[in-house]
């Protein structure tokens, strides 16, 4: 197993998740009701080699997904994160609509079809890959709802996870999506975020481009246009060729 796989799996059957009680994660982790609790969400895709990594604050959950539980062999848990998007595996449909038990999600996942379309804009083409030429990571990576419990276990699972997370990728530019996320990359990493601009920093060993954007559910213009100036624009579409 490399090192990249042994991350991943310490990630999925998180300690803290199977032993919530009276830790900072007990809220989060007792969010999900059930006693087949879908795992902690490593990253998805290549993050190893992807060029863009997005970074939100927690993965949303929906129930009727197929997703990795604690019964799922390693090899199997670390396929699902590594390759959810791949066209040669069926996690999900067309790039947008994830597996559930009764068949394909109907409904699209916005948060995946907005990031999307910033990929879109910065690789200047259409036919980008997820998980290959950009990959998804969350902060704390339990599992909830409008963001339950996240605030209770940011400083666990950062500390635990966050900075050994982005030394496994080398991105070229990263994108704090959502309040949350910028906030804590903000605190965590001491990123002074700009308006209208990036900026660049090493992080994790490596010297990224950065820059924030509101999500995809928020009530705010956020397109790549009222994201970032012209200028900042055209000089990460430069680095990222």
């Amino acid at each position: 197993m490399t090192e990249l796989e042994k991350l991943l799996i310490e990630i999925a059957r998180c300690e803290n998740f199977f032993n919530c009680k009276n830790t900072d994660c007990e809220n989060i982790v007792n969010f999900q009701k059930q006693v087949d609790k879908q795992l902690p969400e490593p990253w998805n895709g290549n993050i190893e080699n992807s060029r863009i990594l997005f970074i939100s604050s927690n993965p949303s959950i929906n129930e009727n997904e197929i997703y990795p539980l604690a019964s799922w062999k390693d090899s199997e848990i670390i396929d699902f994160f590594q390759y959810r998007f791949s066209k040669s595996r069926d996690y999900v449909k067309n790039l947008l609509y994830p597996k559930h038990k009764e068949g394909y999600a109907k409904n699209w996942i916005r948060y995946w079809g907005f990031i999307r379309s910033i990929s879109r804009k910065l690789l200047n083409r259409q036919n980008v890959v997820p998980g290959i030429d950009y990959s998804l990571m969350e902060i704390v990576r339990c599992k909830s709802h409008n963001e339950y419990g996240v605030a209770e276990a940011l400083d666990v699972c950062a500390e635990k996870y966050l900075i050994r997370t982005l030394s496994l990728s080398k991105a070229k530019v990263l994108v704090a999506v959502g309040d949350k996320s910028r906030d804590i990359l903000k605190d965590k990493l001491n990123i002074a975020f700009l308006e209208n601009r990036h900026i660049e920093k090493e992080i994790g060993g490596t010297k990224r481009i950065i820059f924030a954007t509101p999500h995809s559910n928020a009530r705010k213009k956020r397109t790549l246009e009222t994201i970032l100036n012209s200028s900042s624009i055209n000089e990460i579409k430069e680095k990222l060729k």
